[in-house]
């Protein structure tokens, strides 16, 4: 009998040697991770059944998924830790009881100045008065009364700010006054000049009290001078316009740009007091910007 000869194709066949499918959690982990983006819960939750899946992989594997399981604990902790960190911190307007309101419109920076009942307030304007800013820099002026057991309690209101700076004004004015006010600084081309931006509740019967007063208010209002020398004029105050808000101007000295000037933003109910008519502008500008 005729033994078969392998034909060339049977020859040419090499045994397939196919090798074991070995998986373990490190590649299930790696491939869960690369094809999915998901949250801190759903990591933990993987590695903790991956950790279980692994009892039966030796030793080694179950060290990699404690590492893991221990890696999303870490994160969750200090996620929440630093969400309940922001939540509870006091914001920059509201420390240990002090309840400051936010300013009218963005100013570029802010200083805080502590007031005592009884004590005048223009050493400490006037003391940060004396701080050079850059040209055009607006700084808000935070005016803080202080309690008798040395705690602040909050930002001064409207009339008390007033007397405590020396700032007149006349007596039928206060009730037109809302409690809110915001005293600026402004460093103009000459100098710094004091400026106060006040909520009113009544615009028409501030700007009444106001004009009926006008031949007082150059020396109910030298302070807003910050102790610069400015000569008296017998001369009126006019009427001016910028961007349709109508304002009255008292020229005491154009060289310095020393002025007496107030106007109402009718928009937000705002009486605008400065030294200065260029910082009138740029308040109205910004209150533009902000409605």
């Amino acid at each position: 009998m005729k033994t078969m000869e392998p034909t060339a194709d049977q020859n040419s066949k090499e045994p397939e040697h196919k090798g074991p499918n070995i998986r373990t959690m490190k590649s299930d982990i790696s491939e869960f991770l690369a094809s999915t983006k998901p949250s801190l819960v759903q990591i933990l939750t993987t590695q903790v059944e991956a950790e279980r899946a692994a009892e039966d992989e030796g030793p080694k594997v179950r060290q990699t998924a404690r590492i893991f399981a221990a890696v999303g604990i870490i994160l969750i902790v200090g996620t929440l830790g630093y969400l309940g960190y922001r939540y509870f911190l006091p914001s920059s307007s509201e420390e240990a009881g002090t309840l400051i309101p936010q300013p009218f419109f963005s100013v570029d920076k802010s200083v805080t100045v502590e007031y005592k009942t009884g004590r005048s307030l223009m050493p400490s304007i006037l003391d940060n008065a004396k701080v050079v800013e850059s040209r055009g820099v607006i700084k808000r002026l935070v005016a803080l009364g202080v309690s008798s057991d040395n705690q602040k309690v909050s930002q001064l209101a409207t009339e008390a700010f007033l007397k405590a700076a020396g700032i007149e004004m006349p007596s039928g004015i206060y009730p037109a006054l809302a409690d809110t006010l915001m005293p600026l600084y402004y460093r103009g081309e000459f100098g710094t000049r004091l400026a106060l931006v006040i909520k009113t509740n009544d615009p028409a019967r501030a700007f009444d009290q106001l004009f009926r007063n006008e031949p007082e208010l150059a020396n109910w209002w030298s302070a807003l001078f910050l102790g610069e020398n400015v000569a008296p004029r017998i001369i009126p105050f006019e009427d001016r316009v910028y961007k349709n808000i109508s304002y009255r101007i008292l020229a005491l000295d154009t060289a310095r740009d020393l002025q007496m000037v107030y106007a109402i933003f009718p928009a937000k109910n705002y009486l605008i007091i400065t030294s200065s008519e260029e910082p009138l502008r740029v308040i109205i500008n910004r209150l533009f910007q902000a409605s």
